[in-house]
């Protein structure tokens, strides 16, 4: 999480912060100001090394309902583990919250599998601006001149790697109601008519930050699928 991007920047190189790690300046890493990761180890290698030897070792783990969730940069992290090859065949479904790849890493899922996956925004987001669906990426507002795929991109292509009849016009064209969670309305390129979809893109009028609720209508997503997988 964090990389510069590998055809575009995935900042504003002429101004901003510059995030380098002082492991990265270390390795010589620091070409750009646009990567804010470390460059210690793995961080693909780790997730997959903690699923093992957390089932292998300490408790017992339906590794089918291996579920990964994030806010901020763990929300970034859940895409890339998603995107990833390595680490998305572990995974049963994602949740990420005020969370977008960084721009170049506009990537459908890594593996054959299906991975659902519900993301919330803040429509007042300035940290990772989730947009409008009239660009690919957003830049952030704070001046950072950091750059985030789009959130209705993102979904879009999440949806279209299920087999979705996707459109072009935000939001998308299906409403998707999670009983009990009012604060947000969610939509999405799978029509609910066909079973619980594959990809939700859920708003509110929020900045960027956490609510307790967060969680539940995560939850409640993956319960969601894990019955209709099951029934």
């Amino acid at each position: 999480v964090g990389l510069d991007g590998t055809t575009v920047t995935t900042c504003q190189t002429t101004y901003g912060p510059d995030y380098c790690y002082p492991s990265c300046e270390d390795q010589g890493k620091c070409s750009t100001r646009c990567g804010w990761t470390h460059c210690l180890d793995d961080d693909f290698g780790f997730f997959i090394d903690l699923v093992n030897q957390v089932a292998e070792k300490y408790v017992c783990v339906d590794r089918s309902r291996v579920y990964v969730y994030g806010y901020s940069m763990g929300g970034m992290f859940s895409w890339s583990l998603g995107q990833d090859p390595r680490t998305a065949p572990l995974i049963a479904g994602m949740g990420t919250v005020m969370g977008l790849p960084m721009h170049d890493y506009l990537v459908g899922k890594g593996t054959a599998s299906d991975i659902p996956v519900i993301g919330i925004y803040g429509d007042r987001d300035c940290s990772v601006p989730p947009g409008d669906g009239s660009a690919v990426y957003n830049e952030v507002c704070d001046d950072d001149g950091y750059l985030y795929v789009d959130a209705f991109h993102q979904h879009r292509l999440w949806a279209s790697d299920h087999g979705c009849s996707v459109g072009m016009t935000h939001p998308a064209q299906y409403e998707y109601n999670i009983p009990g969670r009012n604060e947000i309305r969610c939509a999405s390129h799978c029509n609910p008519d066909d079973g619980v979809p594959f990809s939700v893109d859920c708003r509110n009028d929020a900045e960027h930050g956490k609510e307790p609720w967060h969680l539940d209508a995560v939850l409640k997503f993956f319960e969601d699928h894990y019955n209709s997988r099951t029934n």
